[in-house]
């Protein structure tokens, strides 16, 4: 029998929930809260007083924040379907440890749910991106009160895009925060953002913001002319969007291929940037 723990209590841990039930994936479902434990029968969580060891477990998907995220992999790890939702760690230190092991265990495998990797569009935009264009731009929008929570956007949005751009291109020479717009003046907390990367004679953005209407789409320009553009949030495709990825994140775990966005040096590339992007942006804070 197949079965699945979830490690955490938020919404986002609870949307995972929701479609493991209705994916009919897994025989037996595990919850792990702070300080309870669960097992759901009929669609309902019976309190449990302990959980099976976590190797008789076949995927386990940590959802909690992220200061917990090394606790848990630092513990778990040598599981063989361990998935942990991105921002994957804090910081660098903790992710050399995390390597260190990785490369000391055999059957170590850590698992980085960045969701639209694993979108069926993912060789579309790979299509799209082998044709000539001078620009590219990721939009990442939500009008939801992120900031009522201090909610960072680069923080805790940034690895979205970013994890496309690093896939797609690799690599680039530099980046720059071209514009950034706060709430109020006095605020530290962004509502928009907007960065520039350099992939040789390529243009490539990524801008995030909290207040326009919800959205995630990638736009290809030549010559400031819009050539085309992929809605990440809307396709005919099944299992197409969103939590639905999980989908093909869960059956990747299934495959013994491993795919190039799920190697320990794809997220240390993610991480090293986005400690940089967060640096460049503090530097900035004076300015703004």
């Amino acid at each position: 029998m197949k079965s699945i723990l979830i490690i955490g209590n938020g919404k986002w841990a609870n949307k995972i929930l929701d479609f493991v039930v209705r994916s009919k994936i897994f025989d037996l479902v595990y919850i792990k809260t702070r300080n309870e434990n669960f097992i759901l029968k009929n669609k309902e969580k019976i309190k449990i007083k302990h959980l099976p060891h976590y190797k008789k477990i076949n995927t386990i998907h940590v959802c909690s924040p992220i200061k917990t995220h090394y606790g848990y992999v630092e513990k778990l790890l040598g599981h063989k379907n361990l998935i942990i939702e991105k921002p994957f760690l804090n910081n660098f230190e903790q992710f050399q440890k995390i390597k260190k092991k990785v490369n000391l265990l055999k059957n170590a495998r850590v698992v980085v749910n960045y969701i639209d990797l694993y979108s069926p569009l993912i060789k579309l935009i790979k299509k799209e991106c082998n044709k000539q264009f001078d620009k590219i731009i990721f939009e990442y929008s939500d009008p939801k009160t992120y900031f009522k929570k201090k909610y960072l956007c680069i923080e805790d949005w940034l690895e979205h895009p970013l994890s496309l751009v690093l896939f797609l291109f690799k690599r680039f020479t530099k980046f720059k925060i071209v514009e950034k717009i706060l709430i109020s003046k006095n605020s530290k907390y962004l509502e928009k953002v907007k960065i520039k990367f350099l992939y040789k004679k390529k243009i490539i953005m990524i801008e995030i913001n909290f207040k326009d209407i919800k959205k995630r789409k990638i736009y290809f320009y030549k010559k400031n002319k819009l050539l085309s553009f992929i809605n990440l949030r809307k396709t005919k495709m099944k299992n197409k969007i969103d939590i639905n990825n999980l989908f093909y994140l869960y059956k990747s775990l299934s495959s013994k291929k491993k795919l190039g966005y799920q190697s320990l040096s794809f997220y240390e590339k993610i991480l090293v940037q986005r400690i940089n992007i967060v640096k460049s942006f503090q530097r900035l804070q004076s300015n703004f």
